[in-house]
């Protein structure tokens, strides 16, 4: 598992356990923080049968302010398994 996120915490690059450690990591601290993010309808997906990315609006609750933005997700797929995580976020704020 690969694991690459932009910012925060948890920023960075991780591979193999530990990039599936730190993305378990991320998830938990989300929890904690009591973040919730309604993610609505895919503006597009684009798939190249290795990769797949969403594009998509959200808005909620996240680090305890108010936040909506413009988000993508990228999944990296390899033997019908995710393999391989990023996440980009619109303006945090931070």
């Amino acid at each position: 598992m690969t694991f690459w996120f932009p910012m925060g915490a948890h920023r960075g690059k991780f591979t193999g356990a530990a990039g599936r450690q730190e993305m378990i990591a991320k998830c938990r601290d989300h929890t904690a923080a009591g973040d919730r993010l309604t993610l609505h309808e895919p503006h597009y997906a684009l798939t190249d049968g290795s990769s797949t990315i969403f594009e998509f609006d959200s808005d909620g609750l996240y680090g305890g302010e108010p936040y909506q933005g413009h988000n993508a997700i990228a999944f990296q797929i390899q033997d019908d398994k995710i393999i391989g995580f990023r996440e980009y976020f619109g303006d945090l704020g931070t």
